[in-house]
């Protein structure tokens, strides 16, 4: 009878360990979307901007951004005020691939928000980038992988 409940208490102890770490688990997943959404929430992605062989560099990526948020939407972004910029999928001739742009300061990311009605004339559009699970909650979001 001793052994059995010795048994039994080990059972015990070990299936309060799985369901510990199935918490730890689900604790961490959850960390990581939130970490994930925090990441995105400074980005934009601009669309229809052309690509030319010699833009290999980071340099054009990034100037070309300056100059379109500084003379076309009239919101001054200076060079410190970007966290990277970089073109997003592979290297296509016949498609321009949209560039993504990591601001350092949410407060950019919505005055550039604010401006981008002066793009309205332009073959440049603008977009966010969202999980896909959250895609579909925001009004006229567009996911992106």
């Amino acid at each position: 009878m001793e052994v059995d409940t010795i048994a039994m208490e080990a059972l015990l102890e070990r299936f309060r360990k799985d369901i510990e770490n199935e918490d730890i688990k689900q604790d961490i997943q959850e960390q990581n979307i939130l970490i994930d959404r925090i990441r995105r929430e400074n980005n934009l992605i601009f669309f229809g901007i052309n690509e030319t062989n010699n833009e290999r560099e980071v340099i054009f990526y990034k100037r070309k951004v300056l100059d379109i948020c500084n003379r076309v939407l009239s919101v001054e972004l200076k060079s410190g005020d970007i966290n990277f910029v970089r073109r997003i999928g592979k290297r296509n001739e016949s498609k321009k691939r949209p560039i993504l742009l990591s601001l350092v300061s949410s407060l950019k990311k919505t005055s550039i928000m604010q401006h981008c009605g002066r793009l309205k004339n332009s073959n440049v559009f603008r977009g966010s980038r969202f999980r896909q699970e959250n895609a579909g909650k925001a009004k006229g979001a567009q996911w992106i992988e």
